[in-house]
């Protein structure tokens, strides 16, 4: 799905959105629109991908452009977005004194009560029957997290927005929560960020690149692997770096007393051997062409 035509029914939708703190501009003019299903919003630390999020469920107000979620603006809306869009933050902390049951119970509330019989879905639903009774001081990252999902399905939302959610999870507890988003993909339209690569990869076919605020790529995964098409080379090293500025090393592995490295660099290159670029290649050659003013 691309921009253009997830323009149409567009769930979430962005219109030149400027964002600045003070003399720094956090976002740069960013457009682009999303339908049902998941988009992934990808970009290094500091890009913007936070402060997009905190614009679109209305938590902050951008200085210029216009944000729509199901046809309602942020700005002279937020209250219906609020309802009705599902937040969770990079940061969460649940009561730690409360069980999941009673943490969601509370929620619930907060949100006016119409949220009250559905907590047992909910629980279901994260996969979180097992938990119902612990209290949240004593619940792993993953299952955590998990709990920050529930609570942002209460009420049913039109949209869920999930900020790194794997950020600080081992390998189990990410591939238990990219599993779990994957499932509510399929019914509920969700929006991520993350700066792991390999979350990218592993949950969605939509991506978004921001860097320095500014939209540098909307396409398809793959799309954003071809951006490294005839770039990327393999060659063994006595170190695991590599001295000439043209590349990148993305990956060092043990090659007896030497390194295989993996290396994105100009097109045309003859150092090593050519393979097949992946989506961390496309992405790290996207972001450093960005960074050269190249287009």
């Amino acid at each position: 799905m691309n921009g253009e035509s997830s323009a149409r029914g567009a769930i979430v939708s962005c219109a030149a959105v400027v964002h600045r703190y003070g003399q720094r501009r956090a976002l740069a003019g960013v457009t682009w629109s999303a339908g049902p299903g998941m988009t992934a919003i990808l970009g290094r630390n500091g890009a913007g991908k936070t402060t997009l999020l905190r614009s679109i469920v209305s938590l902050i107000t951008p200085t210029e452009g216009r944000i729509t979620v199901d046809e309602h603006d942020t700005r002279t809306q937020a209250g219906w977005v609020r309802r009705h869009v599902g937040y969770l933050p990079q940061e969460f902390a649940p009561f730690p004194e409360l069980t999941v049951r009673e943490f969601l119970g509370y929620i619930a509330a907060l949100a006016g009560g119409r949220a009250a019989n559905d907590i047992d879905r909910l629980i279901a639903l994260t996969h979180l029957e097992r938990y119902a009774g612990t209290r949240a001081s004593r619940l792993s990252g993953g299952t955590r997290r998990r709990l920050g999902v529930a609570q942002a399905l209460i009420g049913r939302p039109a949209l869920l927005v999930v900020d790194e959610p794997t950020a600080g999870l081992d390998p189990e507890e990410r591939v238990r929560l990219r599993q779990l988003l994957a499932e509510l993909a399929t019914t509920t339209t969700v929006l991520l960020s993350t700066h792991l690569v390999e979350d990218v990869a592993a949950l969605v076919d939509r991506v978004l690149v921001l860097d320095e605020g500014a939209l540098v790529f909307d396409g398809s995964s793959r799309d954003l692997a071809a951006r490294a098409a005839y770039r990327v080379r393999e060659v063994i090293s006595a170190t695991p770096t590599f001295a000439d500025a043209e590349y990148i090393v993305s990956r060092a592995m043990p090659e007896g007393r030497a390194f295989r490295l993996r290396l994105v660099g100009p097109e045309g290159s003859t150092v090593g051997t050519p393979v097949e670029p992946t989506l961390e290649d496309g992405y790290l050659s996207l972001v450093r062409a960005t960074s050269r003013g190249v287009q």
